[in-house]
């Protein structure tokens, strides 16, 4: 009988219990992101991470450019997707509840 790991108590940290980057489609942005600002000191126009590498700029959910790449260049990936996911969320509850209580 095998035994499943606990994610939250295991003594391995959380991107290693996770896919490696190439199959994960987010969290091999997020690593191209932070391996080309802090190793190479730029932002990236080529994610050489997925599949072989794609042209960052040609792809519109790509964070190179754009406002949530702050996330990824101050958090690890699975923090930065999982904290833009709740604040997202977030935003997206409040905004319903801004609208509701207009239309009564």
């Amino acid at each position: 009988m095998t035994e499943g790991v606990r994610v939250w108590t295991a003594d391995e940290p959380l991107s290693d219990l996770t896919l490696f980057g190439d199959w994960d489609y987010m969290a091999s942005m997020v690593s191209s992101l932070r391996i080309h600002l802090f190793e190479h000191g730029t932002i990236p126009t080529w994610n050489f991470l997925l599949c072989g590498g794609r042209p960052e700029l040609a792809i519109p959910s790509s964070w190179a450019w754009a406002w949530p790449s702050l996330l990824a260049y101050t958090l690890p990936p699975n923090a930065a997707l999982l904290t833009l996911w709740l604040s997202m969320t977030a935003i997206g509850i409040l905004a319903m509840r801004s609208l509701l209580l207009r239309t009564q």
